[in-house]
């Protein structure tokens, strides 16, 4: 359950939420038997405690007055001090039983505080369709402070064009990463709008905008599930034809035909386990079935084998045709590669060009690359 609580992000944007509500239902179900049982063996070991305790100072209180009362002597009675430890120790273990259940207590709690929260992106009335971008994606006077009360996005605006590659850069992960989050309405600005060829798209279903803005993480993980089902995540109208074709389209399809049972394959927290480079590349291929107008890409902060870098390199230019793409880039090469590169900074945007230009003229782009790439940097390769 608390698997499928940290893929909520995943679940909403894939329009998954029937799928996952039955199987959430499923596990909240026999997770309440388990509480249930858990509650009824807690009452009756606090039972068995105090007929312990019981027990442990009243049948040697009652066998100490009888050999007093007998003759016995003092040293004579002194030796049941080692059965009276033995039992208090026991009593002590029993009495301790009721612990073990705080760190459930402390899980239902966090189900809880989720069930009961209220959420931070809904659907207006009267939504209505919204078409796929086709000219222009504007951020307008975008605001948006995080939990802690910071500013993050300060009055940003942007405008990208339909078919460009984009990389969002900022100096911390946050700025950037908020920013993409609002296209799919993962997040709301708190103040400001974010248009679709000039509509509002707070004013469209949030179904026909996730169908056609889609967010794919960097560390994105699998479902308990098949392989198959981890790209359909269970829509019909996904056939496994075209299943296969979007993980060809991302360098997907060879590695997922040489496990076991190939897109059959279990997966998941019970099932077999990937790799970053693959889980990623599952991610890709989940995003390219839908084939989505507009894709927000986040590459993994995790290093990749020279042979994956490759891949992905080649699933970019694929990707981009007919398609506008906005990268989260981990990669110089990625960076490089793109149409143009935008640098949020202090809330707005710092800078905006291509990687030559902003080497010239952008000492916060030139940071931001010394930063991530300088050549001492023992953490992270220069492609």
């Amino acid at each position: 359950m608390v698997q499928t609580l940290g893929k909520a992000r995943i679940v909403s944007g894939f329009g998954m939420e029937n799928l996952e509500h039955a199987q959430f239902e499923l596990q909240l179900r026999e997770y309440r038997e388990k509480r249930q049982t858990l509650r009824l063996q807690q009452r009756r070991s606090r039972l068995a405690a105090w007929l312990l305790l019981t027990a442990a100072f009243g049948i040697p209180t009652l066998i100490l007055a009888l050999q007093l009362s007998a003759g016995f002597s003092v040293l004579a009675c002194l030796a049941l001090a080692p059965l009276l430890l033995i039992l208090f120790q026991a009593t002590s273990e029993l009495a301790a039983l009721p612990e073990h259940s705080s760190a459930g207590g402390e899980l239902a709690d966090e189900i809880t505080r989720y069930l009961d929260r209220v959420p931070g992106v809904s659907q207006v009335a009267g939504a209505g369709f919204l078409n796929p971008l086709a000219r222009t994606l504007t951020f307008d006077q975008i605001c948006w402070e995080s939990e802690d009360g910071r500013r993050i996005l300060d009055g940003l605006d942007l405008r990208i064009t339909l078919g460009e590659r984009v990389a969002l850069l900022s100096l911390q992960k946050l700025p950037a990463r908020a920013l993409a989050s609002m296209i799919p309405r993962l997040i709301d600005p708190t103040a400001g709008r974010v248009l679709i060829d000039g509509r509002d798209i707070r004013e469209g279903t949030l179904e026909s905008l996730r169908e056609e803005a889609i967010f794919v993480g960097g560390d994105d993980p699998v479902f308990d599930a098949t392989v198959l089902e981890n790209i359909t995540c269970g829509r019909p109208d996904i056939t496994r034809q075209q299943a296969v074709e979007a993980a060809k389209l991302v360098h997907a399809d060879h590695f997922i035909r040489s496990l076991p049972r190939s897109y059959e394959t279990a997966l998941g927290e019970h099932g077999l386990q990937l790799d970053v480079g693959q889980r990623f590349r599952l991610s890709l291929a989940r995003a390219a079935a839908r084939q989505p107008a507009l894709l927000v890409i986040e590459e993994p902060d995790a290093p990749l084998d020279a042979d994956t870098k490759a891949m992905l390199d080649d699933a970019w230019q694929r990707l981009s045709d007919d398609r506008t793409i906005l990268f989260l880039p981990s990669r110089l090469s990625t960076v490089k590669r793109c149409t143009r590169i935008v640098v949020i900074h202090n809330g707005q945007v710092a800078a905006d060009g291509t990687h030559e230009q902003l080497v010239r003229s952008s000492e916060i782009y030139r940071h931001w690359e010394y930063q991530r790439f300088h050549p001492f940097r023992e953490d992270r390769e220069l492609n």
